[in-house]
Order: structure tokens, then C-alpha cells, then sequence
């Protein structure tokens, strides 16, 4: 008695164009097959956490909400001992931007299947900072403008030395 290995069953070849059939009938094509498209019900998400060297990489369900997401990836980021150590691993302390850069965060009852982009950046809310429901501008206290005031509050020395040639 043979035996026979997967790869040496007789698969059916698949045409190139599926939505065409062999048989035209009347001049139009005929489907070969009504198929439904699968759902999307998993979303893989890469969130950094500021301060921190690597993302960190969560499947999560597309009904899931911003702070779902956020309570989420500081539960892995403690779960993993990741360094360095968090001040506070409250969720509701932190905000979820598309990038650092970005001025605007995310509203924590908005759908992650809603959003357009898997790659996020969790930034430590002031204490001043309202929650904030919607996607909204920020103050001058928040992440994206303490790395601006940093950046512009430190001097070159060679750009010092420039003022003085001149």
C-alpha cells in the first residue's frame, strides 16, 4: 500500500481569473462561485510607549476601543518587565497619538477598526489635561510640545560660535 504525502495529492488548478468561466454564456461571464469575503476581526497593533526603545505588538479584536488598546499595552509592557519602569500604569493617564509627532489624540471610545493606521504612540498625560472624548488638539503641556521646547531650549556650541564670528 503507497503512501501519499501532501505534496503529491492532485490539487485542482485554480484559473488565473476566477470571476471568468470556460463557458460564455450570451456574451457575459458567469461567476464561478459567490463566495463570501471573510470579515476582519483581528487587527495586529504596534504601539510605542514614550520613553521606551521598542514597540510593543498586541492582536487585538477590531471591536476593541482606544482604551481598550491602552490598558492593554501597559498590562503587556508590565507583564513583560520591560524597562524602564513606568511612573504609573494607569490607563487612563495616558493618551493614545497616530505618531509622536502628531498633535492630536485619539478618543478612547473610538472603534480601532474605524482608525487608519497599526502603528501608535502612548504619551503620559500632564495633570492638568482634561480625558477628552474626541479626537482633539492638545495644549502647550503634552508630549509632542515638551520635545519642541526641548529642542529649542538647547544650544549648539558651533551655532554659538557662528554669533560670535559674525
Amino acid at each position: 500500500m503507497q503512501t501519499i504525502l501532501w505534496w503529491q495529492q492532485q490539487l485542482p488548478l485554480r484559473r488565473p481569473i476566477p470571476f471568468l468561466d470556460s463557458n460564455l454564456s450570451n456574451g457575459s461571464p458567469t461567476p464561478l462561485s459567490q463566495e463570501p469575503v471573510p470579515k476582519l476581526t483581528k487587527l495586529l497593533v504596534n504601539v510605542t510607549i514614550q520613553g521606551t526603545f521598542r514597540a510593543i505588538k498586541l492582536v487585538m479584536s477590531t471591536e476593541n476601543t482606544v482604551a481598550d488598546l491602552v490598558a492593554a499595552v501597559l498590562s503587556k509592557y508590565v507583564k513583560d518587565c520591560r524597562l524602564p519602569i513606568l511612573p504609573t500604569t494607569d490607563p487612563s493617564t495616558f493618551d493614545l497619538h497616530f505618531s509622536q509627532f502628531c498633535f492630536e489624540r485619539l478618543g478612547r471610545e473610538k472603534k480601532l477598526i474605524e482608525l487608519e493606521s497599526r502603528n501608535f504612540f502612548l504619551c503620559r498625560r500632564k495633570a492638568d489635561d482634561d480625558g477628552g472624548s474626541d479626537v482633539k488638539a492638545l495644549s502647550s503641556t503634552t508630549c509632542s510640545a515638551e520635545i519642541g521646547n526641548a529642542s529649542r531650549n538647547t544650544r549648539i556650541p558651533w551655532l554659538t560660535f557662528m554669533d560670535i564670528l559674525m
